[in-house]
């Protein structure tokens, strides 16, 4: 049986295959204050790095306060300071 789309579209995109783990090119990835964190700690302990970071684009858009003159504070500040470091 030939290979399905998803399988060839999954195979087009492998760079790495590690005992069953598999790192894939995405030409576009964007990324948010509230996962941020949690997936760069993710590479960081895997001691993986993002492979093109030239197509991360990040963006705070969900625990930034929208009224005039508010800014974030206690926890919501520390993932926006996270997402600009990572």
């Amino acid at each position: 049986m030939g290979k399905t789309l998803y399988d060839k579209v999954f195979d087009a995109h492998v760079l790495r295959s590690d005992g069953g783990d598999h790192q894939l090119f995405v030409d576009l990835h964007l990324v948010h204050e509230a996962t941020s964190a949690p997936a760069f700690g993710e590479l960081l302990d895997r001691g993986l790095g993002v492979i093109a970071p030239g197509h991360t684009f990040a963006t705070a858009d969900h625990v930034v306060p929208t009224r005039a003159g508010a800014a974030a504070s206690g926890i919501e500040k520390g993932m926006v300071e996270a997402l600009a470091q990572n």
